[in-house]
């Protein structure tokens, strides 16, 4: 009896962290700020109380991080499903996972810059493993060659995001032209791949 009401009151937990990143996400959207974003707003579009977040999340950044790691996650399952379609060009695939990736982080370059830094430095390695079943079907090769080609074209893509232009400036283009940036990130997934 006792495993039920705490399964219950765990799934009841579970519902509403899942509530509180739907909420920040749709705030994100609306706000296109995370400054503008805030925790009682938050609070009142996921029907909790400001406790509950605090409960779930270290801060308000750290809410908005997984917030956003959560859709790129719902993306990238999209786009590991592409992968797997064999009637695709997993290059194609590759190039435009990359540049959504890079326009969501034009878009959010605060939260991307945290996420990068906290990735880098305190959680586990993620998003490198977004791109190994593409370098898989690409190069055939085994698993550990695939993550860490997967690792030199993430660490690339972080450094193309979140400093632009200090990197168009490095390889001499300007990668803001949209067919430039394609045109490098080609270039990038054919040296490293």
């Amino acid at each position: 009896m006792f495993s039920f009401v705490i399964g219950e009151i765990s799934m009841a937990k579970e519902k509403a962290k899942d509530r509180i990143l739907k909420a920040a996400w749709e705030l994100l959207l609306t706000t296109k700020d995370p400054d503008a974003v805030t925790v009682r707003e938050v609070a009142k579009q996921a029907d909790v109380g400001i406790g509950l977040i605090n409960y779930h999340f270290k801060s308000k950044d750290t809410m908005l991080i997984e917030a956003l790691g959560r859709e790129l996650d719902i993306k990238a399952t999209m786009w590991s499903n592409m992968a797997e379609d064999e009637s695709l060009d997993p290059m194609e695939n590759l190039c435009s996972m990359i540049m959504n990736l890079i326009d969501v982080s034009d878009e959010y370059m605060y939260l991307i810059q945290m996420a990068a830094k906290n990735e880098l430095l305190q959680s586990e390695i993620m998003t490198p493993l977004y791109f190994v079943p593409y370098i898989k079907k690409i190069t055939g090769q085994d698993e550990l060659t695939c993550k860490l080609k997967a690792y030199s074209l993430t660490t690339t893509i972080q450094l193309m995001s979140v400093r632009k232009n200090a990197f168009s400036s490095y390889i001499g283009v300007d990668i803001n032209d949209k067919d430039v940036l394609k045109d490098t990130v080609m270039k990038l997934i054919n040296n490293i791949v």
